[in-house]
């Protein structure tokens, strides 16, 4: 009896480790891996790779109490990748890697005006997670969260934030394919909510010249003025800036997505999103560092300029 579980335990064992070895070789080629393919792995690989590492662990000791103490190479480098496996998830924002898909690679693109006047800073946004922590996400691997003078100072009334009410244009030219406009705004607070609906208040745009879609969330209850279906210009007033949805502060999140099914809801990825400057297409920076102890937003000061943006 003890025989056949100890077979038993370490076919499991090889299976599992097995296992461990073509995560990892998913983890480290995703690049390469086709859309939607790729965001479906990434999607499920947190899960199964701390699934497999944890099973393996239990397996190799249950293994080990059932014959003698093993000092191979096998066994060492099994209880190396299970216990890769396990803490791999956890360091994206250590090792600063975000979902893999690479500008220089990224052929759809595109680059609009920034959609508030005056001087705006950008508390998320780039290309790498330090900057901008939505590059973790397939869907908002180029997103941005920009904030309006005053901010982040810890107040409990929306109107205390320079970004509530400020008139929120449009930034390209477009169809409005999708909005919401009665969901309330959240009390500001350190922690964001996971509700039903994370975008709040949104607005999705069609581009005129792209089969993508560029979304506008957590903009003020009640104060989208457009229709679904609606053509619209870039820069006319199209809502304002609100604190609706999963928002910890008055903010205009913004980014750019591609759609990989019919259903709008199922396998979006993001794409790179630019705005427009007298220098041509950038990409301003956002990210947060500790003062004093207290989370203070670092990012680009951007300004949309007359005829361009700067």
């Amino acid at each position: 009896m003890s025989n056949k579980k100890q077979i038993i335990i370490t076919i499991l064992f090889i299976a599992l480790l097995f296992s461990g070895v073509v995560i990892t070789l998913i983890r480290f080629n995703l690049s390469a891996i086709p859309e939607p393919w790729r965001l479906m792995l990434w999607d499920n690989l947190t899960a199964l790779s701390i699934t497999v590492g944890l099973l393996g662990i239990v397996t190799y000791f249950l293994k080990l109490s059932l014959e003698k103490p093993s000092s191979s190479p096998v066994t060492a480098l099994s209880i190396i990748i299970f216990t890769y496996l396990i803490i791999r998830p956890f360091l994206n924002g250590i090792l600063n890697t975000g979902y893999p898909a690479y500008l220089d690679t990224s052929i759809d693109r595109l680059t609009i005006r920034i959609p508030m006047d005056g001087k705006i800073k950008v508390a998320w946004g780039g290309d790498k997670v330090n900057q901008n922590y939505h590059a973790e996400y397939a869907g908002q691997r180029w997103a941005y969260d920009l904030i309006v003078e005053p901010h982040s100072h810890g107040s409990q009334n929306n109107e205390d934030y320079g970004c509530f009410g400020k008139a929120v244009l449009a930034p390209i030219s477009g169809e409005v394919k999708s909005l919401a406009n009665d969901q309330l705004d959240r009390v500001p607070d350190n922690e964001a909510e996971d509700i039903q609906n994370a975008y709040g208040n949104y607005i999705v745009i069609k581009p005129d010249e792209s089969e993508h879609r560029l979304i506008i969330a957590h903009l003020k209850q009640g104060s989208v003025t457009v229709k679904k279906g609606q053509f619209i210009e870039e820069g006319m007033p199209i809502a304002q800036c609100g604190n609706s949805g999963n928002s910890t502060e008055p903010h205009v999140h913004i980014h750019y997505v591609a759609l990989h099914e019919a259903n709008e809801n199922l396998y979006m990825t993001g794409l790179p999103l630019f705005f427009k400057s007298k220098n041509g297409p950038f990409m301003p920076v956002g990210g947060y560092e500790k003062q004093n102890g207290i989370n203070v937003p670092i990012g680009d000061i951007i300004e949309h300029k007359s005829g361009t943006d700067d």
